[in-house]
């Protein structure tokens, strides 16, 4: 469980580790978890796939199905960053470097 205070240091319940306000993962961890261990499910079938010689496409289909799912993971991240991250940001008037990660953000996922 998080303490959250406006602009002060937060601290995570049970670890050292300490949390600037808005610097952690504002997805829904269960839901994330949850995409990316299907990914992960899907990745161990390619390789046996691989393994078995299986046909090409069928390989082929299996890893764009895999990239779909960590592509939604990644909106999934990238979607709560913004509405988190990004909106605080923007109340406390420090807006220039959440917009410059979202642009570096977008450069990456458009490539």
């Amino acid at each position: 469980m998080y303490y959250k205070a406006q602009n002060i240091v937060l601290g995570l319940i049970g670890r050292q580790q300490k949390y600037v306000r808005g610097s952690f993962m504002q997805a829904d961890k269960a839901v994330i978890t949850r995409l990316i261990k299907t990914a992960r499910g899907q990745l161990d079938g390619i390789l046996k796939m691989v393994e078995d010689d299986r046909y090409c496409i069928d390989i082929s289909n299996q890893i764009l199905a895999a990239d779909a799912i960590l592509r939604k993971a990644n909106r999934e991240i990238v979607r709560a960053h913004m509405k988190g991250c990004v909106k605080s940001a923007f109340e406390d008037g420090d807006s220039d470097k959440k917009i410059d990660e979202l642009v570096d953000m977008i450069d990456k996922m458009t490539k």
